[in-house]
């Protein structure tokens, strides 16, 4: 007596080949749905014939690829690449620098509390180590970008 049948399993458990839910017409359900849904003749159109004949890893990589694209692709160009802001807070991190006022931050004449100190700190950081508030004749300015 074989190992399956003691166990009471089927030979086809056994196998792994009870992964696929047949229906009652032997096909697996995804093509019956897909059958009902568009059609029988589905299966044999050259599109279709031509994706199956892809290795599932390609299929897999296509179905992937398609649903990154749906996502991604409508709200392309809704959002700008960079922050029309930006080159406030870096005015305010300069203002900040220039007066020595490293808690306040301003813009022109009014306080600027869009956005928290550790941004306009960060910025000073950059515009220390670029040397952008030296004087003009200052050895270092030289080397700056």
């Amino acid at each position: 007596m074989s190992a399956a049948r003691k166990s009471g399993r089927s030979a086809k458990d056994e196998e792994g080949l009870d992964d696929v839910d047949e229906g009652s017409d032997g096909g697996p359900i995804s093509q019956r749905l897909l059958g009902e849904l568009f059609g029988d003749d589905l299966f044999t159109t050259r599109p279709f014939q031509w994706y199956r004949s892809l290795p599932v890893e390609r299929r897999q990589l296509g179905l992937v690829l398609l649903g990154a694209s749906l996502m991604f692709l409508p709200m392309l160009g809704a959002v700008g690449l960079w922050d029309p802001w930006e080159t406030h807070f870096a005015e305010v991190g300069r203002t900040m620098m220039v007066k020595h006022d490293w808690v306040a931050p301003w813009w022109e004449r009014v306080w600027f509390y869009s956005k928290p100190p550790l941004v306009m700190w960060l910025t000073n950081i950059g515009l220390w180590l670029s040397g952008a508030l030296e004087r003009p004749g200052h050895p270092s300015s030289s080397f700056s970008l």
